[in-house]
């Protein structure tokens, strides 16, 4: 048996360029990686981020809608009080009518309409989102919620239930007109309430096309 033969073909094997890799091939590899690694980052994050913003209007909806259904089997008016923090923080608290006479202010502060529960904070559901619109966007650029048509007035005010702030529910069905709306500083979604119906729509903006799609 030729051992030098067999030492030979066996150190053959490691040599680079045959059965292994060169310093440069594997250092090229590593280069290769961490470029596709870095190319779909960005998207992940973007998308990532989308998903907190339509979860936070998603939050939202769902307290809305318990405030609704709250309504109907109670027999008595139940709904949202917003208030709007520093910064764009957004508070959130249901509250019930303790009187008949459906939610107001005043018998809040007297204590006669009734908090249903603890406030729960924006920042706290979904933290990086704010009320409001994306400040890089002007009022004329951003279309109010379909139905209806035209520009929003009034960027400044992302709570649009009228001055109370409040969306309340009938035991009839029927509810505050308006519309609410977030952003996370990149993206924008909202949500809009018909007032004769009760019914609760959401929105997400497409950037592209700069106009508003319902979401599922």
């Amino acid at each position: 048996m030729n051992l030098t033969a067999t030492r030979r073909a066996g150190s053959g094997l490691f040599r680079p360029g045959q059965g292994g890799w060169s310093l440069a091939e594997l250092l090229a590899a590593m280069a290769i990686a961490a470029m596709v690694v870095s190319l779909s980052v960005p998207p992940t994050f973007a998308w990532a981020r989308r998903q907190r913003l339509q979860g936070a209007i998603r939050s939202l909806a769902q307290d809305l809608q318990a405030s609704r259904w709250r309504a109907l089997a109670s027999g008595r008016a139940t709904g949202l009080v917003f208030t709007l923090a520093p910064g764009g923080d957004l508070l959130w608290t249901i509250y019930g009518d303790g009187d008949g006479d459906g939610l107001r202010r005043a018998d809040m502060d007297r204590g006669v309409d009734y908090s249903l529960g603890r406030s729960r904070r924006l920042s706290q559901v979904a933290p990086g989102v704010r009320a409001g619109l994306l400040t890089s966007t002007s009022p004329v650029e951003v279309p109010r919620l379909p139905p209806q048509s035209g520009w929003i007035a009034n960027p400044l005010d992302p709570i649009k239930f009228g001055a109370s702030d409040m969306a309340s529910f009938s035991p009839q069905g029927s509810a505050t007109s308006g519309s609410l709306y977030l952003t996370d500083g990149h993206d924008m979604a909202a949500l809009v309430i018909n007032g004769i119906t009760g019914r609760l729509r959401l929105f997400r903006f497409d950037l592209t096309r700069r106009d508003w799609k319902e979401m599922n």
